[in-house]
């Protein structure tokens, strides 16, 4: 499954260490890590995302990929928008395994209390004091983080206007949450086609193992 992993990344232009516009030092230095790497964070939290796939009833893929390719993808940029935003410098950035925003975590959140998902009340992502407290908890928590690229991925099927991802992994609604991931523009269209063939990949091994 890593081998199979590693050749799709690379066969887009993503290597083993380092990247586009920075070398390998910078990756060492700034904590960046390698394809093994990610895949091994990803596969030793499967307890995880096992249980977010059946609580949700969502493919495991669909929540593993933009997982898994924002740790891999981690670059100077990252570490220096999380200082600004300690520094008090900024009000928000991606952050965590997951990369959220936490204004788009608190917008997944206010979804999630509407649909009965969960309970609470909604926060205000126009609150700066919200947007920090939310941004300090997945930044810091990882499980936190991830289930929150969960109810995210739930979450980007509102404003698209399309079915929420289930269990029966329809293609169309999957590459279009995993786009609206990164954003509306021409950049998510590419991120949306790029993750589907990593989805693609740890789906073909997850199919394996529920036939188990």
């Amino acid at each position: 499954m890593l081998q199979d992993v590693k050749t799709y990344l690379e066969s887009i232009g993503v290597p083993e260490t380092g990247g586009d516009g920075w070398t390998d030092k910078d990756w060492a230095s700034l904590g960046g890590i390698s394809s093994t790497e990610a895949f091994d964070a990803v596969v030793d939290a499967d307890w995880l995302f096992t249980s977010l796939a059946r609580t949700l009833r969502m493919r495991k893929a669909l929540i593993q990929a933009p997982v898994l390719w924002e740790l891999r993808k981690l670059n100077p940029f990252d570490f220096a928008s999380d200082a600004a935003v300690k520094a008090g410098q900024m009000d928000d950035c991606g952050t965590g395994w997951g990369q959220i925003f936490a204004e788009t975590a608190l917008k997944a959140r206010n979804y999630r209390i509407g649909e009965g998902i969960i309970n609470g009340e909604p926060l205000d992502y126009d609150s700066t004091t919200d947007l920090r407290d939310v941004w300090d908890q997945f930044h810091h928590d990882e499980e936190y983080n991830v289930r929150t690229v969960a109810y995210v991925l739930l979450w980007n099927s509102e404003p698209l206007g399309v079915d929420r991802p289930d269990l029966s992994g329809d293609v169309h609604v999957t590459e279009a949450v995993l786009g609206r991931y990164n954003g509306t523009d021409s950049d998510a269209e590419q991120y949306g086609r790029e993750l589907m063939g990593l989805y693609s990949v740890l789906e073909q091994y997850n199919a394996l193992s529920r036939a188990q």
